[in-house]
């Protein structure tokens, strides 16, 4: 955690991206230094996830909306708020077809 931390701060001085991907929240959210990650990500891209899931952890970390709350647990497959400094916009992430033959999960798809 500490070397991510430090990379996410340090980085941002000289123009390094940093991605982060992940689906257990509760797990990035667990501690003040990967919180201190999160909060350190210029944009996020929040895509849809349990209300409890979002009361629990996303609010403690990102400050969002009532509204943003609500969409959230409703929001379709590949929709998510992106949030950039103060700016935010609902996005579909749509992959092409070379993305989806190469990452699909679907176990109906596997080759």
């Amino acid at each position: 955690d500490e070397a991510c931390e430090q990379l996410a701060r340090g980085g941002r001085k000289y123009g390094v991206g940093f991605t982060i991907i992940d689906q257990q929240l509760d797990q990035l959210f667990s501690n003040e230094k990967s919180r201190a990650i999160v909060s350190n990500c210029a944009v996020k891209a929040i895509f849809g996830m349990d209300k409890g899931i979002v009361d629990s952890f996303v609010c403690k970390a990102i400050s969002l909306t009532e509204r943003e709350q609500e969409m959230i647990s409703v929001l379709a497959k590949g929709e998510c708020i992106l949030h950039a400094g103060m700016q935010r916009a609902m996005c579909r992430v749509v992959a092409s077809p070379q993305e989806h033959e190469l990452f699909s999960t679907s176990l109906g798809e596997a080759v």
